[in-house]
């Protein structure tokens, strides 16, 4: 699994310090294991928000991940 590609919308002007977590359920994995079983590529959109520590979003990230079986 890497990343294929990636879109971010920016909403808010960065001052300090930010952070951003991608978590994937293991139902998620599950699912993208089951697609790629066959060999063929599985690509997937996941979204996730950029937020300082007070919590104020400073942009929205999707990402594209790219899986296949090897």
């Amino acid at each position: 699994m890497w990343d294929q590609a990636a879109e971010i919308t920016f909403v808010a002007p960065g001052r300090g310090a930010a952070s951003v977590s991608f978590t994937l359920e293991e139902q998620v994995l599950d699912e993208l294991r089951a697609a790629a079983a066959d060999g063929a590529p599985v690509r997937r959109w996941f979204s996730t928000d950029v937020v300082t520590d007070d919590g104020t979003v400073l942009a929205r990230v999707r990402k594209q991940l790219y899986v296949r079986r090897t």
